[in-house]
């Protein structure tokens, strides 16, 4: 009988010293406190190379700042594997997933998996919009947007779209595989039959941390909206970590779905913010978290039917 690619990924990390329960829960606080200064110690360290002021990010173009910002996440790469070879004899490979490499078909599923719920997404949106009475306030926001599509794209929108690509794989494995990949792991091989520990903690550390990245100018409300996706793109992420036993297929979903979301408020006019990302349709929190749902919705269908081949690329059972 084949074994469970999830627990053979978890076997890898059972055969090193993971210690008792309380080195375990340390190396989760441990690996988010190191991943965040990580990540900070080398933000400055780009702004200062980039001749910032006390300005910071604020003196660049939308470009600029984004592409530093973007590549500061390495620092998180750096201070994850770090922390698991110090505390646990872990090496890089070990985090992928059970086959100990970075595997490229479960990744191209889960950037298809993004693409394919953006499309079935669409009309399910179109349908609430229309239903709720706010078909008309998206077709203006649309014209206005192809009113500004028609004066060209903004300053550096050519470079930004080549290489955004390749800059989110960067942002979005950072989160991977400090939250699925190194958290999901040692906790899941410690207390393989507490589900609600290492899938719940993870999920709960991802959503709240995604607190940091809102604007003093958000309400509340918007505030939990972007929580509440966060949440909802963290579910999808662990079930294909799960199915998979491992995080390529998880990469490529989180990295796909950013890299639709930065070029379309690109496309809006330059400025990259989750004010800006929950802000530009102009729907109240709710109907925008409904729409959100749908969104995740779409994903999880396209995920998880036996019809279409993304799912069983990813590691799902048919």
């Amino acid at each position: 009988m084949k074994r469970d690619p999830f627990d053979i990924w978890l076997d890898q990390a059972r055969a090193a010293p993971l210690g008792g329960g309380w080195r375990v829960g340390a190396s989760v606080v441990l690996s988010l406190v190191g991943a965040l200064v990580s990540q900070m110690v080398l933000t400055v360290a780009l702004l200062l190379a980039a001749g910032a002021g006390p300005e910071g990010f604020d003196q660049f173009s939308s470009f600029t700042s984004t592409t530093i910002l973007l590549l500061s996440f390495a620092g998180i790469w750096i201070g994850v594997f770090a922390l698991r070879f110090w505390l646990h004899g872990l090496t890089p490979a070990t985090i992928w997933g059970w086959s100990r490499r970075f595997e490229a078909r479960p990744f191209w599923g889960g950037v298809l998996c993004a693409l394919a719920g953006r499309v079935v997404f669409i009309p399910l949106m179109l349908g609430y919009l229309a239903l709720s009475g706010n078909l008309a306030m998206m077709q203006a926001a649309e014209a206005a947007v192809a009113d500004s599509a028609r004066s060209g794209p903004p300053d550096g929108f050519l470079w930004m779209a080549i290489l955004l690509f390749p800059l989110t794989i960067l942002q979005s494995g950072a989160e991977e595989m400090l939250f699925r990949g190194h958290m999901t792991q040692i906790l899941a091989a410690r207390w393989r039959g507490a589900v609600w520990l290492w899938a719940g903690l993870p999920l709960l550390l991802f959503s709240g941390l995604h607190v940091t990245s809102v604007t003093p100018d958000m309400g509340l409300s918007l505030m939990s909206v972007q929580i509440l996706f966060a949440a909802g793109m963290g579910v999808m992420t662990l079930a294909m970590t799960r199915a998979e036993g491992g995080i390529s297929g998880a990469v490529g979903f989180h990295a796909m779905n950013n890299y639709i979301v930065f070029l379309l408020l690109f496309m809006e006019g330059g400025e990259v913010s989750p004010e800006a990302a929950l802000s530009s349709s102009g729907l109240e929190p709710l109907e925008l978290l409904t729409t959100m749902a749908l969104y995740v919705g779409a994903c999880l269908w396209v995920f998880t039917t036996p019809r279409l081949p993304f799912g069983r690329w990813i590691g799902l059972r048919p």
